[in-house]
Order: C-alpha cells, then structure tokens, then sequence
C-alpha cells in the first residue's frame, strides 16, 4: 500500500509545519510582550526624566526669583533710607531758615523719582502686603517731604486734626516693610 507511506509523510510535514507555525507564534507573542516591557520601562523612564527636569527647572526659578526679589529689596530700601536722610538733613537745615534751600528741595525731588521705577519693579516682583507696605512707606515719606518744601514741615492729618510726626510714622513703616521683607525672603522671623 502506496497510500501509509504517503500519509505518513503528509503528518510528518503536517507537524513540521504546525510545530513551525506554533513555535513562531509563541516567539511573536514572547517578543511583543518584551517589547511592551521595554517600551513601558522607557516610557517610565522618561516620564521621570521630564518630572526630574520639571523640579529643577522649578527649582532655579524658584531661586532666581528670590535673587531678583532680594536685589529689588535691597534697591528699594537703600533708596527709602536716603531719601529719609535727605529729609532729615532739610529739616536740620529748615531750622536755620523758614524753608530748606531750592538745591535741597531738587535733591529732595530727584531722591523721590529715583524711588519710584524701584517701587514699580517691586510691585511687580513682591507678594501683596510687602507691595501695600511699600506704598504706605512712599506715601509717609512723599506726605514729609511736601510738608517740609511747602510749610515747613509742620503737618497736620486731615482725617484726625493731629498734628503728624513723620520721623515715628516713617520709622514704624519702615520696620514693618524691613520684617516683612525679611519674613518673604525667610531671613528671620519679624522682630519683636
């Protein structure tokens, strides 16, 4: 019989080829899997990558705007207190005469301009009290030097009748804006 020998055969590719077929199949699958293995370990990893990059960009800026307040600060503060000394020095100098000298008036003046682009970067770099702060500051130190060019420097509040001190409404300003700025840049705590 012709017909076993060719059955035979006919299993024997019939296996080759299921075992073939098979085997490849349990191949793909094994490499898909290690592939989405790999491209979720890569995919992780460069999420983290990002997260990692996103903090320290965070980070840096964190710090450069701290160095951009800080320089701010200091500006703004060093420009209040010579502006205050000026306005001491026109009062030691009123005393002499009725009013302070037209050079001291225009110092007065320069010193009152200088302050203001500082107070306009800081309005923009500081939180909102520190803003309200420096503006309470400007004023007080606008108010004296007005009172001061024009009568003399005697003053008196408009709202309470009182006659206004300068010299203490300027000093109270100006420590509550140095502890809250001290407070924002986390230098100390607010003095007591």
């Amino acid at each position: 019989p012709v017909w076993v020998p060719l059955a035979v055969a006919a299993v024997g590719v019939a296996g080759t080829l299921g075992a073939a077929f098979f085997t490849r199949r349990w191949a793909d699958r094994r490499e898909d899997q290690r592939w989405k293995r790999e491209r979720e370990a890569e995919q992780t990893r460069w999420q983290r990558e990002q997260n990692e990059r996103r903090e320290q960009w965070q980070r840096e800026d964190a710090a450069r705007w701290l160095t951009e307040r800080r320089a701010v600060y200091a500006e703004f503060l060093l420009v209040l207190r010579a502006w205050e000394l000026a306005i001491y020095k026109a009062q030691g100098e009123k005393q002499r005469t009725e009013l302070p000298p037209q050079e001291t008036v225009s110092a007065l003046s320069r010193l009152e301009d200088q302050c203001h682009p500082v107070y306009e970067t800081l309005s923009i770099l500081a939180p909102e009290p520190i803003v309200n702060l420096s503006a309470s500051s400007l004023m007080v130190l606008s108010s004296w030097t007005f009172h001061l060019c024009t009568y003399g420097g005697d003053a008196v509040n408009e709202f309470s009748g009182e006659m206004s001190n300068f010299s203490r409404e300027s000093t109270e300003h100006d420590r509550s804006l140095r502890d809250a700025i001290r407070q924002d840049l986390g230098v100390d705590p607010p003095s007591a």
